[in-house]
């Protein structure tokens, strides 16, 4: 009869163990030292090993010459065992779950072994039993008879009562490490003389997912099938498994934002035979790789290395908010598909979570907002003006470029060049007069006055091959001031009037006697009364400045008292707490305490001798003003109020109607005030 692989090759003693050194040592230790347990709980997933190291422990207590702590195998205890001895009791607790088997257990540990030292019980999957069983057999595992030792095993230790718990030593079997499965994969293969490639046994260890009996069953399985060489895509055939190149393609689908691509090719993988669940597990360990590949680079990421490649291309498109929202789905539709796959469900499941993946649109919850923030931040991070500026198809349209940009050159080199001799007569000649004097220059709100008049410049048109992407250098915005080394650049002077000297660079230069021209408007570039002197030498009216300076002054008066009496139901200012935010850290301390009140269309403020204090500063009020304005969305009055002692209500006279009846009672009662 065939044995199978998991079987015939169980470990025969502790250093056949692979990926659990730091159990088999401490086991090893405790042997050879003779410090042994009377209970053991050994737990973790399926096929790492948990019943092997059970009997190799089974044996090695009893083995009567133990070598560095492993059974020696040739004694007659060893040979006993290994023919069965009945002092080695395997229980199943799945099906000897009830407590009648324990109670079996209880009555039998009493009796000495026969052909060994110790008599020793292994219970395997030890959650399944009942909780009368697991409180039958408390007494006998905390007290047992000094010739038992129990072992039990479990793959959900989280089940087991907290009271076993505590009367064994415990411990946890990791996963089998990929490269270490892979390796004895391969040391099996070359003594069964199966021709198993590198790729083909990887790919086994990788699809186990750290279950060394998985990974035996699917090595059988693929020999049988194949019956010559197991390569990668036998492997992929028989485990069920499509080329890993999908799953690239559903995340690239989900970047381009193509649902139609991931549901065709969904429908694909159904087609041929694909596991919904096995395909949701498959991405989730997918979008892992892109998560790590993302926050650390690909050294933490599972893959050859081409796909260790792909991830880091992918990567370089993805936000991490993004490969974040796209986790959580995944991980969200895993539990529902496996719960709905029953009902034929599952695949409609899948379809929906394609669908998210691939429209973050659809979910308005914070993550997929932030998610899409995160992919618009990682666009921009990488976006080059070649990205704007649409490339000529050919030399004749470069050439038609240049030529444009050759005629711009030319029609603006006299007036640059002019400018640069930096000398006034030449300043004065070429420089149009500003804006006062009749021309029509063209300043943003948030630019200095441009010197140069770019609509008397003509511009030939742009050729039409370059589209609407493209951008002259001549209609972008004047954003710079002018040179420094300019001079009187810096400022100007009404047409016939002689040009001065920079104010600001020559004003500590004039002496006492002489008249010391004016600052210069920083908003236009040239002085503000010299512009309003000029408009009266051509007849015009000077603006009137005199209702702008009393609201300036009027916005810079302290915060006047008020003796209006407010409602007692008027409620405080929602927004007072926003208005103080605004403030200086020394006034929002002052008014973050105090109550404010919204009445006719006016703001009355509590006073209190620190806040009265500080709206008595022009300064500080001034600031008040500005933050309520900006609040409210417009300017309002602010008042302070006088403090006030309202009038107590009265109160209810429940001594008067004593007094009277104690004196028809004729009983004399003296009241005193305290």
């Amino acid at each position: 009869m065939y044995l199978a692989l998991y079987r015939k090759y169980r470990p025969a003693d502790f250093d056949d163990v692979i990926s659990q050194e730091h159990i088999t040592t401490t086991l090893k230790n405790q042997i050879a030292t003779g410090q042994i347990a009377h209970a053991y709980l050994f737990t973790g997933t399926r096929g790492t090993g948990k019943t092997s190291c059970a009997k190799i422990m089974a044996k090695a207590v009893n083995c009567l010459s133990p070598v560095n702590g492993n059974p020696c195998g040739q004694c007659a205890s060893c040979k006993a065992i290994a023919d069965g001895s009945t002092d080695i009791i395997e229980i199943d607790a799945a099906s000897n779950n009830g407590v009648d088997s324990i109670r079996q257990i209880r009555d039998e540990v009493i009796y000495t072994p026969i052909d060994c030292k110790y008599k020793v019980y292994i219970i395997d999957e030890v959650h399944m039993l009942s909780d009368s069983a697991f409180n039958a057999l408390l007494k006998t595992l905390e007290e047992p008879p000094e010739h038992a030792v129990f072992i039990l095993a479990t793959t959900e230790y989280y089940k087991v009562p907290a009271t076993i718990l505590s009367r064994c030593q415990q411990f946890l079997f990791s996963k089998i490490d990929p490269e270490a499965a892979k390796k004895r994969l391969l040391e099996v293969a070359e003594k069964e003389n199966i021709s198993l490639t590198e790729n083909a046994a990887a790919l086994i260890a990788r699809l186990s997912d750290g279950a060394m009996r998985d990974a035996w069953s699917l090595l059988d399985q693929c020999v049988s099938a194949e019956g010559g060489t197991v390569d990668e895509d036998a492997v992929r055939r028989c485990g069920g498994v499509a080329d890993g190149g999908y799953l690239f393609s559903v995340s690239e689908a989900a970047i381009a934002r193509k649902p139609a691509d991931a549901l065709k090719l969904l429908d694909e993988l159904i087609g041929k035979g694909k596991d919904i669940s096995r395909f949701i597990e498959e991405l989730t360990l997918h979008y892992r790789n892109i998560m790590l590949t993302k926050a650390v680079g690909v050294s933490f990421a599972k893959g050859t290395d081409e796909e260790l490649k792909r991830y880091s291309e992918q990567c370089e498109r993805l936000s991490a908010d993004e490969i974040m929202r796209q986790v959580d789905l995944i991980s969200d539709s895993l539990d529902n598909i496996n719960r709905m796959k029953q009902t034929g469900q599952g695949r409609l499941l899948a379809e929906q979570l394609l669908i998210r993946l691939c429209s973050p649109k659809l979910s308005n919850d914070p993550a997929s907002l932030a998610a899409r923030l995160g992919t618009l931040e990682n666009r921009l991070n990488n976006l080059f003006v070649s990205d704007f500026v649409k490339a000529p198809a050919d030399e004749e349209k470069a050439s038609d470029i240049s030529a444009v940009n050759s005629e711009v050159e030319a029609e603006a080199a006299p007036v640059i060049s002019n400018v640069s001799e930096n000398t006034h007569e030449n300043i004065s000649e070429n420089i149009p007069a500003p804006p006062f004097e009749g021309t029509s220059v063209k300043a943003s709100e948030n630019t200095d006055y441009f010197p140069f008049d770019t609509d008397d410049i003509p511009l030939p048109e742009l050729p039409p091959e370059m589209g609407y992407e493209a951008a002259s250098f001549a209609d972008t915005p004047y954003l710079s001031p002018p040179p420094s080394d300019l001079g009187a650049l810096t400022r100007f002077e009404p047409k016939g009037a002689p040009l001065t000297e920079n104010p600001v660079s020559h004003n500590t230069n004039k002496s006492d006697g002489e008249e010391k021209p004016k600052a210069a408007d920083s908003h236009v570039g040239f002085s503000t009364e010299t512009a309003i002197s000029a408009q009266k030498e051509k007849g015009e009216e000077a603006p009137d400045t005199e209702p702008k300076k009393a609201a300036e002054k009027a916005e810079s008066l302290p915060i006047p008292e008020s003796d209006a009496e407010l409602p007692r139901d008027c409620k405080p200012l929602a927004q007072w707490e926003d208005i103080t935010a605004l403030l200086p850290a020394s006034s929002r301390n002052i008014l973050k305490n105090v109550k404010a009140y919204l009445y006719g269309g006016k703001i009355y403020v509590e006073s209190t001798p620190s806040s009265l204090s500080m709206m008595k500063s022009g300064r500080r009020a001034a600031k008040l003003r500005e933050a309520v304005n900006s609040v409210m969305g417009g300017r309002l009055d602010i008042f302070t109020l006088p403090e006030k002692s309202y009038k107590e209500e009265e109160k209810e006279d429940l001594i008067t109607p004593f007094l009277n009846r104690a004196r028809e009672m004729g009983i004399e009662v003296t009241v005193k005030d305290r």
